[in-house]
């Protein structure tokens, strides 16, 4: 009864200062992420730099066009990914002769003939494409196939750590890289490194996955150009 007393009489007579940091304490202890929860920081989540209006409406329309401007920026040879994109640019209202062209074309084309072709592309639809916008775009093509449910997260975050190799560690992707690395030093039973510290050995393709989802909506484009012309 006495102990009952006393805390009832400091309750009242406390100082406000101790009563709010009492209080902010119990706070931080309540709202702090418990040890199984899956968190992802905002801070580690890359903001990439906006394509142009016309390269954005392209990808609006066609989104694997992400994908192909990685190959492109990459000096990469005719495959089926791109006469399936031009295919897909055509029945989206893009008629350019060199499009029509790319679609017909046979798999063996000559490397210097297609690298002339996809530069009479560019042009005829008025896009620039520098390296950073052409790796960031492709940074989020893959993190679509992920929530799309195409890749696993860890697949996605694989892909996205060789692409960083073949770029020389370009800033763009080399966060991927090092938390791939993470992920494979969590795999291994030790202790990670990178990242936010929220990774677990038990909670990799889940945190993958959140970490995909968060740089979805870190670079959504708030104003999209649908139904505008090419």
């Amino acid at each position: 009864m006495i102990l009952a007393y006393k805390l009832k009489e400091w309750g009242e007579n406390a100082d406000d200062d101790v009563r709010e940091r009492f209080k902010s304490e119990t706070e931080t202890i309540e709202t702090k992420p418990s040890e199984s929860e899956t968190v992802v920081d905002d801070d580690i989540v890359e903001h990439y730099p906006k394509p142009s209006a016309q390269l954005q409406a392209i990808i609006d329309r066609v989104p694997s066009t992400r994908i192909v401007l990685y190959y492109h920026a990459m000096q990469r040879g005719i495959n089926k990914e791109w006469k399936s994109w031009a295919c897909e640019v055509m029945e989206a209202g893009y008629s350019q002769p060199s499009i029509v062209q790319l679609a017909g074309e046979d798999l063996t084309m000559n490397p210097f003939e297609f690298s002339a072709l996809l530069e009479a592309i560019f042009k005829e639809l008025a896009v620039e494409c520098p390296p950073i916008i052409a790796y960031s775009q492709y940074a989020l093509g893959i993190a679509h196939k992920v929530t799309d449910g195409e890749i696993t997260a860890e697949k996605g975050f694989a892909i996205l750590s060789d692409a960083a190799i073949d770029t020389d560690y370009h800033e763009t992707l080399s966060e991927f890289y090092y938390l791939q690395e993470n992920a494979n030093l969590l795999r291994d039973h030790y202790e990670g490194c990178y990242g936010d510290g929220n990774m677990r050995e038990d909670n990799i393709e889940e945190w993958m996955a959140l970490y995909f989802k968060k740089l979805i909506a870190a670079n959504e484009i708030e104003e999209h150009y649908l139904g505008q012309s090419s």
